[in-house]
């Protein structure tokens, strides 16, 4: 049987101009994904994925995001054939359907369509 829970995957391509010219400090950066995985707790009991191609710039999320190699460009393959600037993320159902946004998204984004995929 499977279960009926969808996967969420946060995806970082790499450095670029959006994602290492942010002001954020540590504490916005972790509020931000303690509220995402907190939502995503309520809806699904849930806890994304965090998924990178590239480390370089990963650094501020030190000890707050535990993030994990892409295993052969496997998820980039499937969800983000382009470089889309800052973080992306897909909302996978059980039953294999996906949404991917591209580049900036609010939390409240991903809560949204995970809500959808969950039903």
């Amino acid at each position: 049987m499977i279960p009926n829970k969808p996967i969420v995957i946060i995806y970082y391509p790499g450095k670029d101009r959006c994602n290492s010219t942010s002001t954020s400090n540590r504490m916005w950066i972790k509020n931000w994904f303690n509220e995402l995985e907190n939502g995503l707790d309520k809806i699904a009991q849930i806890k994304p994925i965090y998924i990178y191609k590239d480390n370089e710039g990963l650094k501020k999320y030190k000890g707050i995001v535990e993030w994990k190699k892409d295993p052969n460009g496997t998820v980039e393959h499937h969800f983000f054939k382009h470089h889309y600037p800052c973080l992306s993320f897909t909302v996978i159902s059980n039953t294999g359907n996906y949404i991917s946004f591209f580049s900036e998204f609010a939390k409240e984004h991903v809560w949204q369509l995970t809500r959808e995929m969950y039903k």
